[in-house]
């Protein structure tokens, strides 16, 4: 009788642990199932694009209060502007009581170590108190292509490689750096969450002619 009951509990048990056994089965599939459904929507979910309007025109003359920076990641070269165009040159522009007269402004070196970048505010004059670090720089009044860009300034590639290339197609050399221009600024000290798409970044690249024949 023993025996028999003995077999009976075994029985019963391996029966429960099975029952278990599967239904652990079942959650893990349904879990792994809805995993994979939304890795498979990330994936397919377009980025949304970018826009960009070329056109002539010509460069602004600019006395610009600059900044000289680098970083190794992007992050941490959009903390640095962030700093740069909030903190260190407003000082630096209401020690010597000067007025900004434009959008912030950016030039750009990228290599494979590091971000190198010079950061500027155009103000209506030179400072007569140099701060340490801080230096001006002046814009030309050349002729140049402008690249109209709206969308996140780390995509702006694409517009960088259409103004080469109207460059090239019209005969043309680059008479200085190209910089950036943030009509809307997306570098501000604020908690309201900034729309990428609907603030203009103008990429601006200065050119002149080849010869005395316009070509």
């Amino acid at each position: 009788m023993k025996t028999k009951l003995f077999y009976i509990t075994i029985l019963t048990t391996t029966i429960l642990l099975q029952n278990c056994a599967n239904k652990n089965e079942k959650k893990l599939e349904k879990i792994d199932t809805t995993i994979a459904q939304k890795e498979t929507e990330t994936i397919a979910k377009p980025q949304k694009a970018v826009v960009i309007n070329l056109a002539d025109t010509i460069e602004n003359k600019w006395t610009v209060l600059c900044f000289k920076d680098s970083s190794k990641t992007e992050e941490g070269m959009v903390a640095k502007l962030t700093a740069i165009y909030n903190t260190k040159l407003p000082e630096a522009i209401k020690a010597n009581k000067l007025k900004i007269m434009g959008s912030p402004m950016a030039w750009h070196t990228m290599q494979k170590t590091a971000y190198f970048f010079e950061a500027g505010i155009p103000v209506d004059k030179a400072p007569t108190k140099i701060t340490k670090g801080i230096y001006t720089k002046n814009t030309g009044t050349d002729s140049a292509y402008v690249a109209h860009f709206f969308g996140p300034t780390n995509l702006t590639k694409g517009a960088y490689q259409a103004l080469q290339e109207k460059l090239t197609e019209n005969h043309k050399i680059k008479s200085n750096n190209i910089y950036e221009v943030y009509i809307g600024n997306p570098f501000q000290n604020t908690t309201e969450a900034l729309d990428a798409y609907k603030l203009q970044t103008d990429i601006i690249l200065p050119f002149k002619k080849q010869n005395n024949l316009g070509l």
